[in-house]
C-alpha cells in the first residue's frame, strides 16, 4: 500500500496528521506492506499541474504506482466546507486505479476559537481506516481445507453466494517482465 500525500483546499493543514496516522495504522497490521512514496511525491510536487488534479489523474497515478512497485494506493482528499472538514479516503488498485473502496467522514471545526486536537484527528482517521478496510473486496480468510476443497470466509460485505467462482492467485501470477 502506497499512501499519497493528502490533497486539500486548506493549504496542507492536515498533511502531517494524515501521514502519521496512516503510517501508524499500517505498522500495526503486518498483512500489509506500507510503502513510502516521498521520492515519487517530489516529482508530483515539481509538476506544473495543481496537486488536486494530479491525484485524480489515473494515468499519473498508474505511473506512480508502477515506479513505486505498489499494488494499491491510498488517496486522501480533504475539503473545508463551511465549519466542517470532509475527509475522503479512497483505496485504489493498480494498474487501472480502480476504486476498490471509499470512506467519507467529517470533522467539525471547534467553536469559540478552540483548536482541533491531534489525537482526536488521529483517532477519526484510524477509525475510518478500519471501516475502509472492511469495505475492501479482497478481505477474506481461508478458514478450512479438506482434500480438494477450501472454505473461504469473507463476510457479508463480499456478497459471496453458493456457486460463485473465485480466482486465487499471487502477485507473481500477474507480473510481466519489462522487456
Amino acid at each position: 500500500v502506497g499512501a499519497l500525500r493528502s490533497s486539500d483546499n486548506v493549504d496542507g493543514l492536515f498533511n502531517d496528521y494524515v501521514a502519521r496516522a496512516l503510517r501508524d495504522y499500517f505498522e500495526s497490521r503486518p498483512r500489509f506492506t506500507f510503502q513510502d512514496l516521498s521520492a515519487a511525491q517530489g516529482a508530483l510536487d515539481r509538476s506544473g499541474l495543481p496537486y488536486s488534479q494530479l491525484v485524480d489523474d489515473t494515468k499519473v497515478l498508474e505511473k506512480l504506482a508502477r515506479s513505486a512497485r505498489s499494488e494499491t494506493l491510498l488517496r486522501t482528499r480533504i475539503f473545508k466546507e463551511g465549519p466542517r472538514y470532509r475527509f475522503t479516503l479512497d483505496w485504489l488498485h493498480a494498474p487501472r486505479m480502480d476504486v476498490l473502496a471509499s470512506e467519507v467522514f467529517t470533522i467539525d471545526e471547534p467553536r469559540n476559537g478552540g483548536t482541533l486536537g491531534a489525537e482526536s484527528i488521529r483517532g477519526q482517521i484510524l477509525s475510518a481506516m478500519d471501516r475502509l478496510i472492511a469495505k475492501v473486496p479482497f478481505v477474506a480468510n481461508l478458514s478450512g481445507r479438506d482434500g480438494d476443497s477450501v472454505t473461504v470466509s469473507g463476510g457479508d460485505n463480499l456478497g459471496l453466494r453458493k456457486g460463485d467462482t473465485l480466482w486465487v492467485g499471487t502477485i507473481d501470477d500477474v507480473k510481466k517482465h519489462p522487456l
